[in-house]
């Protein structure tokens, strides 16, 4: 059986276990990096803003060729949240990522709100 397939009655069940709403979160395998540069610093992130995330990855905080920091991740109760959007400056200086609050899919079906 294909994982697309898996997915699919999956998603089937929950939904036929009263689940009231539900919102797949797929995305790519690999994530766009990003690049924030200021003088001999820089930084490489993932457009969910995390640092090696993913792994073999060259993410990381380097300054003058010097890596100092090759993972950070977000995490809010032990979980990814879910990516809105993010976007970079033209000037690479500043970087934003927008998320929503919770993954409204990993909550009791008697629960009204994330």
């Amino acid at each position: 059986m294909s994982t697309e397939r898996a997915r699919e009655e999956e998603i089937k069940a929950e939904a036929d276990a009263g689940v009231s709403f539900y919102i797949a979160a797929t995305g790519p395998e690999t994530r766009v990096r990003r690049t924030l540069k200021h003088g001999d610093t820089f930084l490489v992130i993932d457009a969910h803003g995390d640092i090696g995330a993913a792994a073999g990855t060259s993410d990381g905080l380097f300054h003058r060729d010097t890596r100092f920091l090759s993972q950070l991740e977000l995490r809010v109760n032990g979980m990814q949240p879910l990516l809105l959007g993010s976007n970079m400056r033209e000037d690479n200086a500043i970087f934003t990522a927008v998320f929503s609050g919770c993954h409204c899919a990993t909550m009791a079906p008697n629960e009204s709100s994330c």
